[in-house]
């Protein structure tokens, strides 16, 4: 073989690994995503008064309904992150190792945050609906079970060395996240969301 051939093979080599390691620092960062924030989310619920003079029985139920929900929900997604909290150390330990060892560790990892999500999204999908936030509550559980789906296409991405959809896919999810933080938030669902 030629000097030429030789210095092409370097060089599409050389790119190959670059993309290899863009690959791994795009699906380190949305593990990190999902890891690091793990324990930002929070049960708040606004509380309103039910308890006056014009407050009727309906009412009291419904923010009660709303408040035995928020309950459950902060319990579950606690116990997710509780749960998705020691990949965190092993996620860290893998940004300093070479590409080649590196994805298949990151891959493991992201499947295993993303039984954790799906396991408590079963368990948030179980829960009675408060009659008044139904469809708030539905839309979010929606957004939820597309945000495990994204974390696992970024898996797959990694594992086949497909670095623009695994970009791609990760900017999506930080978004959908984003977008949909505050509503988990007040559902008891932030740190299931967070958990992505």
């Amino acid at each position: 073989m030629g000097v030429r051939s030789t210095a092409r093979r370097l060089s599409l080599g050389a790119r190959m690994l670059s993309l290899g390691a863009r690959m791994l620092a795009v699906a380190l960062a949305a593990l990190a995503l999902a890891l690091v924030l793990a324990g930002c989310g929070g049960a708040g619920v606004k509380a309103t008064s039910a308890s006056g003079p014009g407050a009727g029985v309906e009412q009291r139920q419904s923010l009660a309904a709303r408040r035995e929900f928020v309950a459950h929900a902060a319990a579950i997604c606690a116990r997710a992150g509780a749960q998705a909290k020691p990949l965190k150390a092993h996620e860290e330990a893998l940004k300093g190792q070479p590409v080649a060892s590196a994805t298949p560790a990151f891959v493991s990892l992201a499947r295993r945050a993303m039984a954790i999500a799906l396991a408590a999204y079963e368990r948030l999908r179980a829960l009675p609906r408060p009659p008044a936030d139904a469809s708030a509550v539905q839309q979010l559980l929606q957004a939820y079970a597309e945000e495990t789906s994204d974390a696992g296409d970024i898996a797959n991405a990694a594992a086949h060395k497909e670095n623009s959809l695994g970009e791609a896919v990760s900017q999506a999810l930080g978004k959908s996240v984003s977008r949909n933080l505050a509503a988990a938030k007040r559902f008891g669902m932030g740190e299931c969301f967070l958990l992505e």
